[in-house]
């Protein structure tokens, strides 16, 4: 059976930066009904028509992804403003409470005596991904994903 919209497709696959080994990421599974869930729409559009056991090595972009580096989320940081200055470390990501309890976390570009230059993109940001992975079923939905599609995207049925 070939993957079209409708169709439950089960499928393994990493994720994985472009020319960067060490990003690659554990294999994942994905069960999805084709055509009504939020995945990439490179992955979507590579997965139609494909059947059981097909390989496949998607691109995607980044503003599919992790968006495009941003350098105006590139500040300087008080070093008054951190709890633990002293741990900061060039090139390493830093995490630190703030005075609200929000969880902030950034790369440490630079540090200065009263000043660190601070990086809030993701490390990805920027960066094309890689999705390789492996088709591993393919089939009609059952009653009950069908009813759960029906009811989750608002599809009518009957007269």
């Amino acid at each position: 059976m070939q993957i079209t919209y409708g169709s439950v497709v089960e499928l393994k696959y990493k994720i994985y930066a472009e020319d960067e080994e060490e990003t690659q990421s554990e294999e994942q599974y994905l069960k999805i009904i084709y055509g009504n869930e939020p995945i990439p729409r490179n992955l979507e559009k590579e997965l139609f028509g494909k059947e059981k056991n097909t390989v496949f090595n998607i691109n995607v972009p980044p503003i599919e992804s992790f968006g495009e580096y941003d350098v105006q989320l590139v500040n300087e940081i008080p070093l008054s403003n951190l709890k633990f200055p002293e741990k900061l470390q060039i090139n390493q990501f830093h995490e630190e409470e703030t005075s609200t309890g929000k969880l902030i976390s950034f790369k440490a570009l630079e540090i200065h005596d009263d000043y660190v230059l601070a990086d809030f993109n993701h490390p990805l940001a920027g960066k094309k991904m890689i999705i390789s992975g492996k088709v591993l079923d393919v089939r009609k939905p059952t009653m009950v994903e069908y009813m759960n599609q029906s009811h989750l995207y608002g599809i009518r049925r009957g007269g």
